[in-house]
């Protein structure tokens, strides 16, 4: 017979002492089972007798848990609230706590002795009152500041002793800052006067007081020329301190006249070289002479010159003292440069080219016939080089240099009707000109196989190259007009002279500098007879002339520039 459990009410075996499903301990049999209570009121089941008897089990008693008073005897403790260490320490109630000197009011109760800080417990500094000659860091208000650690807050620099605060002693400062310039500046110049005085004329210094035209100092070196007079027989360099200014031709059996714009009235004039009055030409526009985009015939005839209109250029013809002038041809989006007279005066050669290349592929040879002003064409592959161009001494012939597929430049030469093209040997040379003997003169390696520069002679029937002389230092700048000599440049001292094709002596036009001051040099014009050569100098902006084969030295000519010398 199954019973019933009076705790879950599950259904267990009626001699079961303990029930399965909750644990609860059953009755004994014939005992009548406790009902669950609330809150220790019997909870009776409604179809149960009221006079049943139940069996309450007595009550558990709660444990004691009085806490046990401390003995007597045992004072009271206190301890210091937690302190965080980004806020500052608590405040206290009643009168201040005595503060430690230096010390930081940090986790005291009231009434007791503050004790430094911990590391790295520092809260943000309270900043009291403002003390005289201090920072006021990490004291609360009514306490003593303490100094900051290094690095922490703004410096105080306390002032040193003796020092004056304020205003007077920056200006003291200032002042003696300006006198240490003041004498600094009075050492230079004095200096500068001292180094001046010495390099003055007649001291050992430079060899011009009033050069304005300087480049850095050089070795002097000789030229390797094959025949140099002696150092007694060279001439003296020109004086340069005469009074320049306004100086007028006058060479003493010079022939033909001096082209030049005149100081006085801004015109182009012709004055005799022996000297004279100067005769005003008839040229309205004289600009292009000046920028050579104009030339004056060698016979003194004629001119031609262009200028440039748009992306072409309009080429006029005149007489040699500028009258008549007419528009020749009008040339369209070229840009024309390098006019070249031919030496019978009849026709001018001038290199063309393309006004939109940024090359030499467009560049070509062109040829204006003097009389007639047509203009041909005389090359048409183009690659024309920029350097050699001049005519043969018969004005039939004209030598240039060419760009060759490799990239070498090779000498050429051409009628000037276009026909009969040669090309002849390579050469990189600035300038070429034909000699009265047929043969063409020019600077470069002569042999290939030495590399040594010097003045070629070139047969151009055959093709076959000589050298006349080494150049050293020297650069090949011209040839006379009667074939004679030869002009060097020499780019280490300045120095100008002429070397003579048939005896190889040469003869210095303007000596050699030695200073630490260079001045630049450079040739300007041939008198028609070759008897008197000219060149200008950068000091003084003066055009001297030298007397070929007088070795005297060069006399002032003019302080123009010279724009010809014609018959």
């Amino acid at each position: 017979m199954a019973q019933i459990c009076v705790v879950c009410r599950t259904s267990i075996a009626d001699d079961s002492v303990f029930c399965p499903n909750c644990g609860a301990r059953q009755p004994e049999p014939g005992a009548v089972a406790a009902q669950p209570t609330l809150f220790g009121v019997d909870a009776a089941r409604p179809d149960e007798a009221d006079d049943r008897t139940v069996a309450i089990p007595p009550a558990r008693s709660a444990p004691d848990r009085t806490p046990t008073p401390l003995p007597p005897s045992s004072p009271p403790q206190s301890y210091p609230p937690p302190v965080s260490p980004y806020a500052p320490p608590p405040a206290q109630s009643g009168p201040p706590a005595p503060s430690q000197p230096g010390g930081y009011q940090y986790g005291a109760a009231p009434g007791q002795t503050p004790y430094p800080p911990p590391p790295g417990a520092y809260g943000p500094p309270q900043y009291g009152p403002p003390q005289p000659g201090g920072y006021q860091y990490g004291a609360a208000p009514g306490q003593t500041p303490y100094p900051p650690p290094p690095g922490y807050g703004p410096p105080a620099y306390p002032p040193q002793p003796g020092a004056k605060v304020g205003g007077r002693g920056n200006i003291g400062r200032w002042l003696i800052g300006v006198g240490l310039v003041l004498l600094l500046a009075a050492g230079g110049f004095a200096i500068y006067q001292a180094t001046r005085d010495s390099s003055a004329p007649g001291s050992a210094g430079l060899i011009n007081s009033n050069t304005s035209a300087t480049s850095t100092p050089r070795p002097t070196r000789t030229p390797r020329a094959t025949a140099t007079p002696a150092d007694d027989d060279q001439p003296t360099p020109a004086p340069t301190d005469l009074p320049l200014e306004n100086v007028r031709p006058a060479l003493a059996g010079a022939s033909g006249q001096l082209i030049y714009v005149s100081p006085d009235s801004y015109e182009l004039v012709a004055v005799p070289a022996s000297g004279g009055d100067e005769t005003p030409l008839a040229f309205e526009d004289y600009s292009p002479f000046m920028a050579e985009d104009g030339k004056i015939s060698p016979d003194g005839t004629k001119a031609v010159a262009y200028s440039r209109k748009g992306n072409g250029a309009v080429f006029t013809i005149s007489a040699g003292d500028g009258s008549g002038s007419r528009e020749a041809a009008n040339l369209s989006d070229t840009v024309p440069y390098e006019l070249i007279w031919a030496p019978d005066s009849s026709k001018v050669a001038f290199i063309v080219n393309d006004a939109d290349s940024d090359d030499n592929s467009e560049q070509n040879i062109f040829v204006l016939d003097a009389g007639s002003g047509a203009i041909s064409q005389v090359t048409t592959s183009g690659n024309l080089d920029t350097g050699p161009l001049s005519w043969s001494t018969d004005s039939t012939q004209l030598i240039y240099a060419l760009t060759v597929p490799d990239g070498d430049t090779m000498l050429h030469t051409i009628n000037a009707d276009g026909s009969n093209e040669r090309s002849l040997v390579k050469s990189y040379a600035y300038g070429a000109w034909w000699m009265p003997d047929g043969r063409i003169i020019y600077e470069d390696f002569c042999d290939p196989d030495t590399f040594d520069r010097g003045i070629c002679l070139l047969d151009p029937n055959t093709s076959q190259v000589e050298t006349l002389a080494p150049v050293g230092d020297n650069s090949l700048s011209g040839l006379s007009p009667d074939g004679k000599w030869a002009m060097l440049e020499n780019y280490s001292d300045g120095s100008l002279s002429l070397l003579n094709i048939e005896t190889q002596a040469i003869e210095i036009v303007a000596p050699a500098q030695t200073g630490e001051e260079i001045t630049y040099r450079f040739w300007s014009l041939w008198s028609p007879d070759s008897a008197y050569v000219t060149y200008r100098s950068l000091d003084n902006y003066v055009t001297y002339a030298y007397e070929v084969g007088s070795e005297q030295p060069a006399t002032p000519l003019t302080s123009e520039s010279l724009i010809a010398w014609v018959p």
